[in-house]
């Protein structure tokens, strides 16, 4: 399959297309069935991640029309920094939100925007990037290191906005929240180990190096895994 899918250039260009149709809708879902601001998709990790995502392919399927070659290195890293952001949202939300909102039921994590930009776009995402474009030459892990720049910019900006604006802080966090996470928010998870309001015994920078270093585990593996596929493509 993996052959044939690769071998065809109307193949893969009539899947990405599709793929870009579906995240794209995931994108804007929110506006349909949540009435979201627009502007709130950038304050979250989860709409920036979606946005970054549905702009990768739009962007392929543009160089594909033009007859670009999009096996080139540096398109590779772009996809494997979009890819490794959704793939944070994927796993924060689904091992850390979801959760969490269950056992407050504060929200509903199973509304139809939320399943498709937490789980139905990043495992789209995933596949596509594991099995279209294979590399002949195995990329070095090092790679792994790219998607953190963009959560790496996404939290500090978030940590400025949160010192910048007037707004209230609080728990859960959202998009009219001083802080869209909690996690991010000193106030209650304290800067280092003092616990702030909400008397825990980490603080937001503690939490924040923990999650790069989750971030950079789960696109280390993504490139494994990436680079073993590519190479029984090649194998055959």
């Amino acid at each position: 399959m993996l052959k044939k899918i690769n071998s065809s250039y109307k193949s893969k260009l009539i899947l990405r297309i599709i793929i870009f149709l579906i995240i794209t809708f995931g994108f804007i879902s929110p506006l349909i069935f949540d009435g979201a601001p627009f502007a709130s998709r950038y304050i979250m990790f989860t709409g920036l991640s979606n946005f970054v995502i549905t702009i990768e392919y739009l962007l392929l399927i543009i160089f594909m029309l033009f007859k670009k070659d999009t096996t080139k290195k540096s398109i590779y890293t772009i996809r494997l920094i979009s890819t490794g952001g959704i793939l944070l949202t994927f796993f924060v939300f689904g091992l850390l939100l979801t959760p969490l909102a269950l056992v407050t039921k504060e929200y509903n994590p199973f509304t139809l925007s939320s399943i498709l930009q937490h789980f139905v776009n990043p495992i789209l995402a995933i596949l596509e990037f594991l099995l279209i474009d294979p590399q002949k030459e195995k990329v070095k892990k090092v790679y792994s290191f790219t998607p953190l720049s963009l959560s790496i910019i996404y939290t500090i900006c978030i940590e400025i906005r949160g010192i910048l604006i007037n707004e209230p802080s609080v728990r859960t966090g959202g998009v009219h929240a001083k802080y869209p996470y909690f996690f991010f928010d000193p106030f209650y998870m304290g800067i280092f180990f003092e616990g702030g309001d909400l008397n825990v015994h980490y603080g937001v920078v503690p939490t924040i190096i923990t999650l790069a270093i989750f971030h950079l585990l789960i696109c280390f593996i993504l490139l494994v895994i990436k680079n073993v596929v590519d190479k029984s493509y090649y194998k055959h």
